[in-house]
């Protein structure tokens, strides 16, 4: 199959993933605050894409997914209509041009297309909707699917998503961004719970911080964001400083957390709950 027909096979199952996922909200209770934050979301009659984490998960575990936090893109700048639907809920302005909502226990993150940061700042030429997919740090992430379709075909975005879920590679989609440490951050987390390999260039950036980030700034941010325990602590700071004195990017040690790690850890593994964080 040439990668023409790979990318369509995959965009049609994600469609159908998600067109799953729509359907089943209203009949499980603990989805019924995602139903009802998209059922006001459409009363505000602005175009959103879902981005980035969330339909990455509904991909991924299909109707199992539940996100901690939901990022949204629109096509439209003005907001007046998402104040008047959310006015009940605590809503601020965000500094990307946007809003925060605290949604019933979800947060949820909503900004126009031109005011994303690489947009913004250059790195990314904004062409069309479909440019969003080029702005994400990591592979895995660069994904998005039209929320409210106009159409009969729900549009989907990808750069390098695909190829990410084929290979079990993390690997940079764009380099250039303002928070290094959370990025880093980030990887080290998506790493643990899909269980895939760093890529070179991903270990070269992470290397390249790590001569102006400190490794006990990064840990923080990640204990602060997803939860930590002290085993899994002192696992990603041997880690880390495996990098950062390594020499060789493309070291096979190296390109796996678990592969260095999960014999003298077992991070990967699930241990009792009384000494394990919810993450």
């Amino acid at each position: 199959m040439d990668s023409n027909n790979v990318e369509y096979s995959f965009e049609k199952e994600l469609r159908n993933r998600f067109r799953e996922y729509y359907k089943k909200l209203p009949a499980t209770k603990t989805k019924s605050t995602i139903h009802k934050l998209f059922q006001k979301l459409k009363k505000s009659n602005l175009d959103f894409y879902l981005f980035g984490g969330f339909p990455k998960d509904i991909y991924l575990k299909k109707n199992k997914a539940i996100p901690r936090d939901i990022d949204l893109v629109t096509l439209q700048s003005d907001f007046k209509t998402i104040f008047e639907e959310f006015k009940d809920y605590k809503i601020t302005k965000s500094r990307f041009g946007g809003v925060k909502i605290k949604f019933e226990g979800i947060d949820v993150d909503i900004w126009p297309l031109e005011k994303t940061w690489a947009f913004e700042s250059g790195s990314v030429n904004l062409n069309d909707i479909n440019s969003l997919s080029e702005t994400t740090f990591l592979n895995i992430e660069s994904i998005a699917i039209e929320l409210f379709p106009k159409s009969k075909c729900r549009n989907v975005i990808a750069h390098g998503f695909n190829q990410a879920i084929n290979d079990k590679l993390l690997e940079i989609n764009l380099k250039e961004n303002p928070f290094p440490e959370l990025n880093i951050a980030r990887a080290l987390y998506a790493a643990k719970r899909l269980e895939y390999n760093f890529g070179p260039h991903l270990i070269e950036f992470i290397s390249e911080n790590l001569k102006s980030c400190d490794i006990d700034d990064i840990l923080h941010i990640y204990e602060k964001k997803y939860g930590i325990v002290e085993f899994e602590k002192n696992s990603y700071r041997n880690y880390l400083t495996q990098i950062k004195i390594s020499d060789d990017f493309y070291h096979n040690d190296l390109k796996s957390f678990k592969r260095s790690y999960s014999k003298q850890t077992n991070i990967f593994d699930k241990e009792p709950s009384s000494t394990r964080m919810k993450v």
